[in-house]
């Protein structure tokens, strides 16, 4: 996460992020492995001497006037607001209004968390400016990012994407904790595929979160020492008939996919490589697929040809029902898997890269 500040001009760069494994995972506690790409939100900023913040949204071209005093917004709440009320109880003041540009290249409401950057530079703006010594820690701003976007609207989303893009490298996040260990990546080559299919985020979401909590609760009324985080694939069939039968893949794909995580982060510790964590990634998408049910036909059919063009994994990214996936592959096939995802009809594939952890 940049931050370049000259004369009280400021410009702030946040990345998005690729979940690898764990989708789904994170609102149970569970753990998930993600990684900050080289696709940005810029926030840039210079002050106005006005009473508002004057924000021009390049890439809708959009506009909004954000009035530094809470009681003075008339407008529908949102991300600007909540953003700002975050970081006025934090004790930030506001001497004065900004004109702001923003825009990027994350592609929007696609998995890639566009909308955690976004809320992400918003905040790290606000302790620029608001704080007379700004010292934020990466955990300090994944907090308050996560309150503006998340618990301030009692929304369903879980830490991951704020985490993720505060520390940037690649993680293994622990959702009990909010311990992040950092990893080093074996992949050759990763692709993004935007499908150009409309992401459903709260709807999934809601659904698959909500189907999930409900099993767990059935298990553990039936027993009350029951620990998801130790639970092995005996569990699915010890636990099923205790379950309603709605939320019986919802309870299969809470253990298993867990399974994977674990599985795929001792690859990582141990030096396992691109080609035998793409098989995961099969693995894992086969369950979002057919269990979590959030991966459009259209979706199933750009991976196959992936796969068929060398791809070594490939798995939709996020809550799922649209917007981009994620595939690993050779630098040899990278061409061929990005060629093969367009002519399946994604509308655009590109490389990215990992970031290198850092201080913001």
């Amino acid at each position: 996460m940049l931050l370049t500040k000259s004369e009280l001009a400021f410009q702030i760069q946040v990345p998005g992020r690729v979940c690898f494994f764990g989708d789904h995972q994170d609102y149970l506690g569970l753990p998930v492995i993600a990684g900050a790409i080289d696709r940005y939100i810029t926030l840039t900023a210079q002050p106005n001497g006005l009473d508002c913040f004057n924000i021009t949204l390049t890439n809708t071209n959009t506009a909004k006037r954000i009035p530094l005093s809470l009681q003075a917004f008339t407008a529908q709440p949102d991300y600007f607001f909540s953003g700002l009320a975050v970081m006025l109880d934090q004790g930030v003041r506001i001497e004065q209004g900004y004109d702001l540009t923003i825009e990027g290249n994350i592609p929007m409401n696609a998995g890639l968390s566009s909308s955690t950057a976004l809320v992400t530079a918003w905040i790290k703006f606000l302790a620029a400016v608001g704080f007379p010594h700004p010292t934020t820690t990466n955990d300090q701003i994944a907090t308050w990012s996560h309150r503006a976007e998340v618990a301030f609207f009692n929304q369903p989303g879980g830490h991951m994407d704020h985490i993720t893009i505060a520390h940037q490298g690649l993680i293994c996040l622990d959702n009990t904790t909010l311990a992040v260990e950092t990893l080093n990546s074996p992949f050759e080559s990763i692709v993004i595929a935007e499908s150009g299919i409309e992401k459903k985020t709260l709807e999934v979401l809601r659904n698959a979160r909500t189907y999930a909590e409900k099993a767990i609760q059935s298990v553990k009324t039936a027993n009350p020492e029951f620990k998801l985080h130790q639970a092995d694939g005996s569990a699915v069939r010890r636990y099923m008939n205790v379950i309603d039968p709605l939320h019986r893949k919802h309870w299969y794909a809470a253990i298993h996919n867990h399974l994977i995580t674990r599985e795929a982060l001792q690859l990582f510790k141990q030096q396992g490589t691109a080609e035998s964590l793409g098989r995961l990634m099969n693995a894992h998408q086969h369950i979002l697929e057919n269990c979590i049910e959030n991966t459009p036909k259209a979706m199933s059919q750009m991976m196959d040809l992936a796969h068929q063009s060398g791809a070594y994994g490939a798995k939709i990214v996020g809550s799922g029902g649209g917007g981009v996936m994620v595939a690993l592959c050779s630098k040899d096939n990278c061409k061929k898997v990005m060629q093969a995802f367009k002519e399946a009809g994604a509308v655009s594939a590109y490389e990215v890269q990992l970031l290198q952890a850092r201080d913001i």
